[in-house]
C-alpha cells in the first residue's frame, strides 16, 4: 500500500505540464491509495507554470513542492550560483499557496560563512516571513568532496561557522522571522 509518492531525481516541475499530467495520471492509476505526490521544484519552474496548470496538477495529486531557497541573501545566492532571486522565491511560494499546493522550503545554515552570518540570517528571516511556507527545514552546510566551496574554505576565502556561531545564526534568524503556522525543523 503506497501512501506517498515522491517524483525523484531532481526538479520534476521542469517537465511540461502535459508530461507531468501523464506521470501523475499513471501514479493515480497504479497507486490509487496514494494520498500525496510531491516533487522538488525550482522557483523558476514553478513560475513558468500558470496558476491553472498548477491547479490541474494539484487535482491530479501533486500535493507538495520542495523549494530549495538556501538563503534569503542575494549575495549568498550569487556566491553559490543558485540562479534565483529572493523575489522569485517569494513569487513561487505565493503561486503554490494560490493553487493550494503545500510548500516545503529549505535554508542552509552557515552558507554565508562567518563573513555573511548576520546577512544570511536576517535576509533568510525576511525571506521566510514573506514566503510563509507550510514547512521550513533549516539544514546544516556540509561540503562534499569536489564541491567548489571546499576550495574557498581550504584557501581561506570562506571560514565555516563554529558550532557556537551556528547557534548564533539560528538565534538571529528565529528572533527576526515571522511566519506563523510554518512547521519549522532543524
Amino acid at each position: 500500500r503506497v501512501e506517498r509518492i515522491f517524483l525523484a531525481d531532481g526538479d520534476a516541475l521542469v517537465l511540461s505540464t502535459e508530461k507531468l499530467t501523464e506521470i501523475l495520471t499513471l501514479c493515480r492509476s497504479y497507486f490509487p491509495s496514494a494520498t500525496r505526490i510531491s516533487s522538488y521544484g525550482r522557483a523558476g519552474d514553478v513560475l513558468r507554470k500558470t496558476p491553472e496548470e498548477l491547479t490541474a496538477l494539484r487535482r491530479l495529486g501533486l500535493g507538495m513542492v520542495y523549494l530549495g531557497a538556501e538563503s534569503g541573501s542575494e549575495t549568498v545566492l550569487k556566491q553559490v550560483h543558485k540562479n534565483v532571486t529572493p523575489q522569485e522565491l517569494i513569487q513561487a511560494a505565493g503561486r503554490l499557496r494560490q493553487t493550494r499546493i503545500t510548500s516545503s522550503v529549505t535554508l542552509i545554515s552557515g552558507l554565508g560563512g562567518q563573513a555573511l552570518l548576520k546577512e544570511h540570517a536576517l535576509a533568510s528571516a525576511a525571506l521566510i516571513s514573506a514566503m510563509k511556507p507550510d514547512y521550513l527545514g533549516f539544514l546544516t552546510l556540509m561540503l562534499e568532496p569536489g564541491a567548489p566551496m571546499r576550495d574557498d574554505v581550504r584557501c581561506g576565502r570562506m571560514k565555516l561557522l563554529t558550532p557556537e556561531q551556528v547557534i548564533d545564526e539560528m538565534e538571529l534568524f528565529l528572533g527576526h522571522v515571522d511566519s506563523e503556522g510554518t512547521v519549522f525543523r532543524s
